[in-house]
């Protein structure tokens, strides 16, 4: 069977791709036990539940307050999706695609062009885009005039954010403010990319990770197409494996950050080892920004199934 994917936008803002693994129910909900959280007023706690039956992924209303949904049409009984689906839950948008192109358009050149460079901290070209329309495209809410790029960490909190997760909104900004002061005696990009690494590890729930800079061009400047790794760690017994041209191609050119759990497997998510496998259970790419120039990009991910990266620490990354 192939890959299937649910590819979860809160708002504006592109929140997480979640692999559906066959023969495992995933449930829908504003809970914390689901697995995947919708935080919008209009969703139930245990709002809907996606599962295999007959070889298909089918879609189901766990008897939501608000219902749910499907390509602008309203639930009734259970329903067989199909690739290019949009469920809708309140302001939330979930597509259900085979293709991560369909959602993240592009990127269905992007595995082609890319191409290996040699040298350490080499080995990836950012093509530039083109004009390939995603999924979402046809259900856009008219109020959207941009997507949202930044944490809601850099921004007031709001009320419910406050009553909701007040104590875990205060650690991570505390972290972050913590974070400021170590980056501010930096002397080096070196330096400040290897102090930026151990602040996120900090912050998020991950084991291996990496900063990756565009290299120099003939002026000086970061501008080329080639990323580089300039700080790299590894907690586990595993060396640091590089973000793939999938998720690299679709930050550098979108300028948002995305989040992949269930990413085993999954060569568009992650990289194989020497001996094939990806060991990544969930990864977090997020782009480096200075004065609204795109620089490069921040690589996370863990490989403990029990300590996966969640929408918390993408916010914080």
């Amino acid at each position: 069977m192939s890959n299937a994917y649910l590819i979860i936008r809160e708002g504006s803002k592109w929140a997480d791709v979640f692999r559906l693994v066959p023969g495992e129910s995933v449930t829908i909900g504003r809970g914390p036990t689901n697995a995947v959280i919708v935080k919008d007023e209009r969703c139930s706690r245990n709002h809907a539940e996606v599962f295999q039956a007959g070889g298909a992924w089918q879609l189901r209303d766990l008897d939501s307050r608000n219902g749910t949904m499907v390509s602008g049409d309203k639930l009734s009984g259970d329903r067989e999706l199909q690739p290019g689906d949009i469920i809708q839950i309140g302001n939330s948008h979930l597509a259900f695609v085979h293709d991560l192109a369909q959602a993240f358009p592009d990127t269905s050149t992007l595995l082609k062009s890319a191409k290996a460079v040699d040298g350490p901290g080499t080995g990836l070209v950012l093509p530039v885009g083109g004009d390939d329309e995603s999924v979402f495209d046809a259900f856009e809410p008219t109020m959207i005039t941009h997507r949202k790029g930044q944490s809601r960490f850099l921004e007031a909190p709001e009320v419910d954010d406050v009553n909701d997760s007040s104590p875990k909104v205060s650690r991570a900004a505390a972290k972050l403010c913590r974070l400021a002061f170590e980056l501010a005696k930096s002397t080096d990009v070196f330096s400040l990319a290897n102090t930026a690494l151990d602040g996120l590890f900090e912050g998020a729930h991950s084991d291996a990770g990496a900063i990756l800079l565009r290299r120099r061009d003939e002026t000086g400047a970061r501008r080329s197409e080639e990323l580089e790794v300039v700080a790299s760690r590894s907690d586990s017994s595993h060396d640091y494996h590089r973000v793939s041209a999938f998720l690299a191609s679709t930050v550098m050119r979108d300028g948002q950050a995305v989040m992949a759990r269930n990413v085993m497997d999954d060569s568009q998510l992650g990289n194989r080892d020497s001996r094939g496998e990806i060991l990544a259970t969930s990864v977090i790419c997020a782009p480096v920004r200075l004065e609204g120039e795109l620089l490069g990009l921040v690589h996370l991910y863990s490989t403990d199934p029990d300590r996966a990266t969640d929408p918390e620490d993408l916010e914080f990354t």
